[in-house]
């Protein structure tokens, strides 16, 4: 968490000297994006109602144009402005700057790197990584991460603002599944990690001695010396030990996911039986029941929601290496410029009459 925080410190600065309005659109999409899921429960319940009504023809339909404009605009807005502004306007101009800035700033840096450094396997690493990655996981962090946090944030406070006027339980018969769903899934993603990392050290064992079978030379020598049979004994336990690694994995993953979406999937039918209790109760119309219904069971639980906020604190952790890299790119020793390397300011000798002549050539 402080090295996002670091991150952004030296991100908006940036940002802001570069180009204020890139900021700016930033957060006010990101805002917009996030008052138009509240605002469409209070409408898709106004829609439904007064449907009902025209059909009924208690109430005229010029009256109802102005609510159906209304819902056709908050359904095309937040496409416009995640799509449009976001990812046409803002997206390209923040990597610009960034292009210009982080790849400005290290390619100095690869230049004072001491040179034995650059030859070290585990130091090429490092250097490969930060270039590929950095630059990426900057532009996520903004506008991406931003946008993404403000419009899940809005849109999920004001979504549980309206279930919480109806009933409080509500509230809690959502947001308590949901964090309890989420801490789950922090840990699993950890030892989803440490799983892939084992995966990978058998594919990696296994491929390494299938490309070496696949070289007939190789195979030859082997078969000379009796050590074929041995080489396609192991090829075959190191594949049959892959699959085994992969198959435990794909099925720990799969029961992990199963656990977890079980929570809150059992949630929401409480909460909408809850939610029929009210309107035979008289506290809810027709028009409201269905209209936070559809919120409990796609709105709030949607990338701009509850679902949004989690996955986007997911991809903040998974972009965390490639700060770490970064941060081990800066740290690499350099060299000892000094006064070696300047232009000396009084120089004790002198050249006159000096010619020079390219090679293969006559004439100077």
């Amino acid at each position: 968490m402080k090295r996002l925080i670091r991150e952004y410190r030296e991100l908006l600065p940036l940002f802001w000297a570069e180009s204020p309005w890139l900021v700016i659109l930033t957060f006010v999409s990101g805002l917009a994006m996030g008052i138009i899921p509240p605002f469409s429960v209070w409408l898709n319940g106004r829609v439904f109602d007064m449907g009902l009504s025209v059909a009924a023809k208690e109430t005229p339909f010029w009256q109802y144009i102005p609510y159906l404009a209304a819902f056709v605009v908050s359904a095309l807005l937040p496409a416009a402005a995640g799509d449009l502004l976001l990812e046409r306007c803002v997206r390209p101009g923040c990597r610009l700057v960034l292009h210009r800035e982080y790849k400005g700033r290290m390619l100095e840096k690869l230049k004072r790197i001491q040179y034995g450094y650059l030859e070290r396997e585990d130091s090429r690493e490092i250097i490969d990584k930060a270039c590929d990655r950095a630059e990426d996981a900057a532009l996520f962090l903004f506008p991406s991460a931003v946008c993404r946090f403000l419009s899940a944030m809005t849109a999920s406070a004001g979504m549980l603002w309206a279930l919480g006027r109806v009933r409080w339980q509500l509230v809690l018969l959502i947001l308590l599944p949901f964090t309890l769903e989420s801490v789950i899934t922090a840990r699993s993603g950890r030892q989803v990690s440490d799983e892939m990392e084992r995966y990978w050290k058998k594919e990696k064992s296994y491929t390494v001695l299938g490309d070496m079978l696949r070289r007939r030379q190789y195979l030859q020598e082997n078969y000379l010396m009796d050590a074929s049979d041995h080489l396609i004994k192991t090829y075959g336990e190191r594949l049959s030990g892959r699959n085994r690694e992969y198959e435990g994995f794909y099925l720990g993953n799969l029961r992990r996911n199963w656990k977890k979406t079980c929570l809150t999937r059992l949630s929401r039918p409480a909460c909408a039986l809850m939610l029929l209790s009210c309107y035979w109760s008289g506290e809810l119309s027709i028009g409201m029941l269905v209209s936070l219904t559809m919120t409990i069971f796609t709105g709030l639980f949607g990338t701009n929601g509850l679902e949004g906020l989690a996955r986007t604190a997911r991809a903040l952790g998974k972009y965390r290496n490639a700060y770490d890299y970064y941060d081990r790119y800066f740290a690499l020793p350099e060299e000892a410029y000094g006064k070696q390397n300047q232009v000396p300011q009084e120089a004790s000798i002198e050249f006159k009459d000096v010619w020079f002549t390219y090679p293969g050539a006559q004439e100077p």
